[in-house]
């Protein structure tokens, strides 16, 4: 099973000749867009946890992973969590010399603006769930029109990159799946018209920050 270090280097790594076009076959995605997420892989230990726990995207990141000083990449992440900072914020921010004044000014315009400057609220667990889960279904698609088989390309993924793990960690995610299907059998939810929406019914909140 690999590492943080193990998989940082995968960031360095070189390609072999005709690797990517195997990769972007596999992954249905451009080598330039795989290398701007391979880069995200060298941002510190306590920057990528930020990111991933407040569900910041990858054109948040990417002008941090531009600079070199890693308390500075820190420092901006968490600011971008704390502020919701839009990813053109923090692309200005990271092009600033002075980062006391450029937060200065950030705060500025969200206290002139009306706006709080806590903490945005983090997405429930169970939100976070749905919408990976809804992700890889969109995902397996476009796979099995690119190469045909989604579970074998996953499979041999898994394989490379969990190692021992993989088996285990691919039958929790399958009894997961397994239980839902189930209990959406159950609710008589799947019908030919769909279920009914009720009056208490509140739509999916969604982050619409840009990225």
């Amino acid at each position: 099973m690999l590492d943080m270090p193990a998989y940082r280097a995968l960031a360095h790594a070189r390609v072999p000749r005709g690797g990517w076009s195997k990769i972007e076959a596999a992954m249905g995605k451009t080598a330039d867009h795989l290398a701007r997420y391979l880069r995200l892989l060298l941002l510190p230990d306590e920057a990528l946890d930020l990111a991933d726990r407040n569900d910041l995207t990858e054109k948040h990141l990417r002008p941090v992973t531009e600079i070199t000083d890693e308390p500075t990449q820190i420092r901006i992440v968490g600011l971008t969590v704390e502020l919701e900072l839009a990813s053109a914020e923090v692309d200005w921010l990271c092009e600033q010399s002075d980062l006391d004044e450029a937060e200065r000014i950030l705060r500025a315009r969200r206290a002139s603006a009306g706006e709080s400057a806590a903490p945005r609220a983090k997405f429930s667990p169970d939100q976070v769930l749905f919408t990976r889960v809804a992700s890889l279904a969109r995902l397996t698609r476009s796979v099995r029109k690119g190469v045909g088989d989604p579970a074998q390309v996953l499979a041999n993924r898994y394989l490379a990159e969990r190692g021992d793990a993989a088996e285990h960690e691919l039958r929790d995610l399958i009894d997961v799946l397994q239980g839902a299907l189930t209990a959406v059998t159950k609710s008589g939810s799947v019908t030919d018209t769909g279920p009914e929406k009720s009056e208490n019914d509140e739509p999916v909140q969604t982050d619409d920050r840009d990225g």
